[in-house]
């Protein structure tokens, strides 16, 4: 015998909707596979959901995914800038970008702190620390732009100069993240090696701007931001985020 359909509107209908609907966590897969087929092809993108997920880490896995895409977005700017004239407001929505990313980067950090401290507390803390000084400096950065852009008066006190918040702790913080995992294996090893990575890449762009080799004068010097910007940023944020939201399987 036939099973009926169930008729719209009818309370059978809506569960069988419901069920039939993608999860948020499966749109959100998918949404990284498409930019990310790499770590889709290694089955770094699957999450597991027998695997108990702190909520907090969920909140910091989201926030990890959505620093990945708003860095995509900030790199694609920011080469406008530097090789193209962009309208005003995208040079506002430039400096917005850097604002939120490093509040959001913020919550990134706690969450992996939360996962990292089992393994070595007094690591966990330096990265811990060091990256809210690296996100803090990511919106004092934005904001003091946004401002001067918008042509409020802000004075000529260099809030974060020549980025050592932005980029040189930052960039110690990412190598503590990447030491504490290749140590320990709380995240997956590779991401541990692009934290290192990206950590070695932002304190390079760091001397560099201090020391006046990599500047937008000379467009070669740009590779490292670019490739920071545009490779290893988003990729080690999606990485982190997946990692957060299939929870910590020494729990399970």
């Amino acid at each position: 015998m036939l099973e009926s359909r169930p008729v719209r509107g009818t309370r059978r209908h809506r569960e069988d909707t419901r069920r039939r609907e993608p999860r948020f966590t499966d749109r959100l897969e998918g949404c990284s596979a498409l930019l990310f087929p790499e770590l889709a092809l290694s089955g770094g993108l699957r999450l597991d959901q027998d695997v108990p997920v702190n909520r907090f880490e969920r909140v910091a896995g989201i926030a990890a995914i959505a620093v990945a895409f708003g860095a995509l977005l900030y790199a694609a700017i920011f080469a406008d800038i530097v090789y193209g004239h962009p309208p005003l407001w995208l040079v506002e929505l430039w400096f917005g970008l850097l604002i939120g990313g490093g509040i959001t980067t913020i919550v990134v950090m706690a969450g992996v702190y939360e996962r990292l401290r089992a393994a070595d507390p007094g690591m966990a803390v330096v990265a811990l620390l060091l990256g809210t000084l690296g996100g803090l400096g990511g919106v004092l950065h934005g904001a003091f732009g946004l401002a001067a852009l918008l042509g409020r008066s802000v004075g000529s006190a260099q809030l974060d100069p020549m980025g050592i918040l932005r980029y040189a702790t930052a960039g110690l913080a990412l190598l503590a993240v990447g030491w504490i995992v290749r140590q320990t294996g709380v995240f997956p090893r590779a991401l541990g090696a692009l934290a290192m990575f990206g950590g070695f890449l932002l304190v390079l762009i760091y001397v560099g701007r201090l020391y006046d080799f990599i500047t937008p004068n000379v467009k070669a010097s740009l590779i490292p931001p670019i490739l920071y910007g545009f490779i290893v940023h988003p990729v080690l944020y999606v990485g982190l985020g997946r990692s957060l939201l299939r929870g910590d399987p020494s729990s399970a």
